[in-house]
């Protein structure tokens, strides 16, 4: 009989409890929502707001007429301005997360979206596309710092069973932004002449909301022990997280991860570097994120519009068309929820990746044989593909696996490498893509499938699986890659004696425990 309390007690705290859920959901949804936002709601509009373009400086300059290349240009630095800030963003999360802790510093980005929400809604009416611009870096600078901030949280708020669900919850959050936006830009909804600066202001909305309800939300227990050294603070929000007065074990965990920290040192970026035993890794976590940006699924989503004229998609029905892409991205990517911690990494890593490679040869053929009705069809299968396989492997597990192959100490510095590398190879993509079709048409796409297959090749001879591994296993495997024979890294069992630059265990792992 006095066994069943703590059992229940057990299920309970590793189950989704109230306050768990609320503040999971506030996190994902007020944040990395309108992330996703930003990042759907200038496609469909593209159209009227380079007339607003036009017509500004038109009268503006007492010009007849505005170059074609001109306009181009405008568009391709509205659309790459919102990448630069979030370069700008992802290097700032870590200073501001130190600084301020992460619920803090949650809620005090949310007026950096609401003040770019206002100034782009104001566009119009101050008849400044130089306006537009300012805001899309403000909310570019945003949505760096959400994907620095939110994982983060999510994952140190949840029990061990729940943070891979928790973690997709960012992902799945972004994706249904996209979606959001993308109906939202309807012609008969808010992409009109009149309606497009609400559209695009409606950005801030999402952040209002959160800046008002995540107050509300328990803090991470894990930064107010580790960097408050409040473990009466940290033991309540546990408490509430889980709905259990027992939370021994999880403040243990944390015990040992201050311990572990402060005999330790954290890794510089130019310390990581210049490691020669974590080069590997290093490569191996930079090309996974290029090979994200630079498959083309952000030159997709921005440019979907271009893509599908060129397809001879006829133009009323081309935002179905984009909305229809935007709502299969978000059923795949809650299908894939299940399948990361079933197939493991490197499958839904390599496959995918092939049949991304065969699919653009086939977008090329079809774009190229457009004389032909049934092509447009097969090339808007082709991109629908495209973003299947995306959302399955490219879009999630980049992200996940740095984490997984970093130590604690190596981590921060890993993050901030991959995050400058993400969203510089996304910057350059989106303002050299509209050059670069213009240039060559159809056959870009053959850029991809050049990167994709190159990336595909590193992941299968240098990426080891890291599903149920531990850490010693995947540094083994890292070693063993490297034609290291016999010098794979023997790790002690008291987790006080781990080395300074070596791999160790994940954040939140129990002792005896390195499974990732």
């Amino acid at each position: 009989m006095t066994d069943e309390p703590l059992h229940q007690a057990d299920k309970q705290a590793k189950g989704w409890t109230l306050w768990l859920t609320i503040s999971a959901i506030t996190a994902s949804f007020g944040c990395s929502f309108a992330f996703g936002y930003n990042i759907g709601v200038i496609n469909s509009p593209q159209l009227i707001i380079t007339r607003f373009y036009n017509a500004s400086y038109i009268a503006r300059y007492n010009q007849t007429k505005v170059s074609e290349d001109t306009l181009e240009l405008l568009w391709s630095w509205t659309v790459s301005i919102f990448v630069a800030g979030g370069m700008l963003g992802s290097f700032a999360s870590g200073l501001v997360s130190n600084w301020l802790g992460r619920k803090r510093a949650i809620i005090a980005i949310q007026i950096l979206e609401i003040i770019g929400g206002i100034m782009m809604g104001l566009t119009k009416v101050c008849y400044s596309p130089e306006l537009l611009m300012c805001g899309r870096l403000v909310v570019g600078i945003y949505g760096g710092l959400v994907c620095g901030l939110v994982p983060i949280y999510l994952a140190e708020i949840s029990p061990k069973n729940l943070r891979g669900a928790t973690g997709t919850l960012h992902q799945l959050a972004l994706t249904v932004g996209i979606l959001v936006a993308q109906v939202l830009g309807l012609k008969e909804v808010l992409g009109t002449e009149g309606g497009w600066p609400v559209l695009l202001g409606l950005a801030g909305l999402p952040a209002l909301l959160a800046l008002f309800v995540f107050p509300i939300c328990p803090d991470s227990p894990n930064s107010l022990l580790l960097k408050n050294n409040d473990e009466k603070g940290a033991r309540e929000v546990l408490q509430k997280l889980r709905n259990a007065d027992d939370v021994d074990d999880e403040m243990d965990d944390i015990r040992k991860m201050a311990n572990q920290q402060d005999k330790v040192q954290t890794l510089s970026v130019k310390e990581l570097l210049c490691s020669a035993d974590l080069r590997l890794p290093l490569v191996v976590g930079v090309v996974m994120q290029l090979a994200q940006q630079l498959s083309g699924i952000n030159a997709v989503f921005f440019y979907s519009r271009e893509i599908f004229t060129t397809a001879n998609i006829p133009t009323d029905t081309i935002p179905y068309v984009i909305v229809g892409t935007g709502a299969i991205n978000v059923l795949m990517t809650l299908i894939t929820v299940p399948m990361m911690d079933r197939s493991g990494r490197r499958p839904l890593l390599l496959w995918p990746m092939l049949v991304i490679s065969i699919d653009f040869i086939l977008l090329v053929i079809a774009l190229n044989m457009l004389v032909y009705q049934a092509m447009s069809y097969v090339a808007i299968g082709a991109v629908i593909l495209f973003i299947v396989c995306f959302a399955v492997g490219l879009g999630p597990i980049p992200f996940i696996y740095v984490a997984e192959i970093f130590s604690q100490e190596a981590r921060g510095a890993a993050v901030t490498v991959c995050m400058f590398v993400n969203h510089s190879s996304n910057f350059v993509l989106a303002m050299s893509f509209p050059f670069i079709q213009k240039a060559m048409g159809a056959y870009t796409f053959l850029i991809f499938v050049v990167i994709v297959v190159g990336a595909a090749m590193l992941i299968f001879f240098r990426a080891p699986e890291t599903k149920n591994r531990t850490l010693k296993e995947i540094e083994m495997d890292f070693d063993r890659m490297r034609g290291r024979r016999q010098k794979a890294l023997h790790l002690p069992d008291n987790p006080d004696d781990m080395p300074t630059t070596r791999l160790m265990p994940a954040e939140g792992a129990r002792e005896g425990d390195t499974r990732v």
